[in-house]
């Protein structure tokens, strides 16, 4: 629910979020990452990907210590991290053979929202914040849309 309200303030007001956004993605990143740390170290059989959480130390580092200059670097990294969700998710469903005209909409509208937040992202960056707010708002969607079809499932 905090993930849709989120979008939602991402739609109405990103010229408020574009200032902020890079400290508040940027301290998540980090907080993500350390909590990840600890519990790889602290679980014996956790399977924390440590290389992941570096990754998000790193990059939530860079957006902390460039503010409101990490505009184009957000937008890309944020970009290439929803291709790379993207493909991550479409490689199980095609393996799996399980797609849909559903999920291969919901692929298609999210590589093409990824890719448009590479494009220019310092000159149209209200635009990209709204266009995150709509892609956070489709998966929310999508993601309802796919518990709302194994409900159906599980009582036939």
């Amino acid at each position: 629910m905090l993930y849709a309200l989120f979008a939602f303030v991402l739609i109405a007001v990103p010229h408020r979020v574009a200032g902020v956004l890079p400290d508040i993605i940027g301290a998540v990143m980090l907080v993500y990452a350390v909590v990840n740390l600890i519990v790889f170290y602290a679980v014996p059989d956790s399977d924390t990907e440590v290389g992941d959480s570096v990754l998000a130390a790193a990059v939530g580092l860079v957006l902390l210590l460039q503010g409101e200059h990490s505009v184009v670097t957000m937008g890309v990294i944020w970009a290439v991290f929803s291709l790379q969700e993207t493909a991550a998710e479409m490689n199980v469903t095609f393996r799996e053979k399980s797609y849909t005209p559903r999920n291969i909409v919901g692929y298609v509208f999210t590589i093409i929202l990824a890719v448009l937040l590479m494009f220019d992202p310092f000159e149209h960056f209200h635009t990209h914040i709204r266009i995150l707010g709509v892609e956070m708002l489709f998966s929310v969607i999508v993601r309802r849309l796919r518990l709302f079809d194994k409900g159906k499932e599980e009582k036939e």
